[in-house]
């Protein structure tokens, strides 16, 4: 299968697919796969290295791939591997599935046979379509192919191309390194009564701010050099810091500690910058301390509670429901789209396991609401107390949280003791540590496996499960 390449012109705009869905909310949280999907990922440094594949929206969140091209999993480990989407489909039927495996085909055919077998990752595995694509779906895996394109961008409820919106806030933060945009000043009072905006879980970290503190005064001749100058966004009523909040703490911390430099770089953008309308300056507004990172010499590398705030802030944003896999995918293509494409996600495996440790953590988090009554806490003055009752009638017996079913043996723990203490009869005691601990353990998955190791062997063992709650 050949196509000539004078076919096809660069496209000037990259496609848009709105993940939308003909069901109801409560409709597709009963759906297996609310869409189809065929993806690719491409070598970030030489574009013919890719792979073609396609998934279903049932799958799990941090699904990634199915092959067993280990030269693949080196490269997407290394960070050198990037994830499109060549075709999507939001109708869950038979005859979608079919054109999706029509599209993962063409675009495993079209890209070994332009590239060559011995670059792609992939085998030509995907079951031979019937060729039903339309023009514009083959067009997209034609100009990915030939002019490593972005795919198809996924239009996740913004009302705006993601992709191009990053790209706006990835050129000013290269303006501001390049000091295109130009530098004035403000004095350190000035500063102090401006408003501050942080992309973070903290506003900034006091410790942080007082190591930049004391370089300043120790390094005053070299200030300039040292420190960029502070970002500030005119929304033509207020000026507003979006980066370089520590430097700003800084700043009133050093002149206390006698900094005489008074008048402080910054370089001033108008809000109008960020967006063509006010929802995308504002979502824009919320990339730029992360895209500047990179190009800021006193920045604080972002932390994984900074990964959740920026998880929880899309979430809001968009009003997703992560109970329905739509939602979990929508949330999927923004962070790509926006965190990951700026870099503040290192790699994609990186981005998927805080998406999976925020699912989880929402998880128990209703779990937890739907909890009214109030929880024992027991000392271990109190379990003492109990081991030492059941040993005086002649038991050997320890206490373990329900989390150390998972963490130690306690058949084995037990079996010492009833061998220290020369009884034939043990008794386990469990408790629940925690609400959190409740929550995880509360399915007692791990105590139906202890019961049965403990059947099976014969063990003279009791299991006793404190109340967890009192009414």
């Amino acid at each position: 299968m050949k196509i000539a390449p004078a076919l096809y012109t660069p496209p000037t705009e990259t496609p848009i697919h709105r993940l939308v869905s003909s069901q109801t909310p409560q409709e597709q949280a009963i759906t297996s796969a609310s869409y189809f999907e065929v993806y690719a990922w491409v070598h970030i440094d030489d574009p013919r290295k890719v792979y073609v594949g396609s998934r279903a929206a049932s799958s799990a969140v941090d699904y990634i791939s199915s092959t067993d091209n280990e030269q693949f999993w080196l490269d997407l480990n290394a960070g050198l591997l990037k994830r499109v989407v060549l075709f999507r489909t939001d109708d869950p039927s038979e005859k979608s599935k079919q054109l999706t495996q029509n599209a993962e085909w063409f675009a495993q055919m079209f890209s070994s046979d332009h590239h060559g077998p011995e670059y792609v990752y992939h085998k030509n595995n995907a079951h031979k379509g019937d060729e039903t694509l339309s023009a514009e779906a083959k067009k997209v895996i034609v100009d990915w192919v030939l002019y490593n394109t972005e795919g198809i961008v996924v239009d996740v409820g913004y009302g705006f191309n993601e992709i191009d919106a990053t790209n706006r806030v990835m050129l000013i933060a290269e303006r501001v390194e390049s000091r295109d945009i130009p530098i004035t000043t403000m004095t350190i009072e000035q500063l102090a009564d401006t408003k501050q905006v942080q992309n973070r879980l903290a506003m900034y970290k006091p410790s942080h701010a007082k190591e930049i503190a004391a370089s300043m005064v120790k390094d005053e001749r070299d200030f300039y050099k040292l420190f960029d100058p502070i970002v500030v966004v005119y929304d033509g009523v207020e000026y507003v810091i979006h980066d370089g909040n520590h430097r700003r703490e800084a700043l009133i911390l050093a002149k206390a500690l006698g900094l005489t430099i008074n008048d402080i770089p910054v370089q001033i953008i108008n809000k109008d910058e960020f967006g063509d309308t006010p929802e995308e300056a504002d979502r824009n507004l919320m990339l730029l301390g992360s895209a500047l990172n990179k190009h800021v010499k006193a920045t604080l590398a972002s932390s994984p509670e900074d990964y959740q705030f920026w998880i929880s802030t899309t979430v809001n944003d968009l009003n997703l429901d992560l109970s329905i896999n739509a939602d979990v995918e929508r949330l999927r293509e923004s962070l790509k789209s926006s965190y990951l494409r700026i870099g503040s996600f290192k790699t994609v495996p990186i981005m998927n396991r805080a998406i999976k440790n925020f699912k989880e953590n929402w998880e128990r988090g209703l779990k937890k609401d739907k909890i009214t009554k109030n929880m024992v806490s027991y000392s271990k003055a109190n379990l003492e107390g109990f081991r030492g009752l059941l040993e005086s009638q002649g038991k050997a017996a320890i206490f373990s949280t329900m989390s150390g079913l998972t963490h130690g043996n306690v058949i084995g723990y037990i079996e010492r003791r009833m061998t220290h203490l020369d009884k034939k009869n043990g008794v386990i005691i469990l408790h629940y540590n925690s609400l959190n601990e409740y929550v995880d353990y509360m399915d007692e998955i791990e105590l139906e496996s202890l019961k049965t190791v403990i059947k099976h062997g014969g063990i003279k063992i009791e299991v006793i499960v404190m109340e967890p709650f009192v009414d």
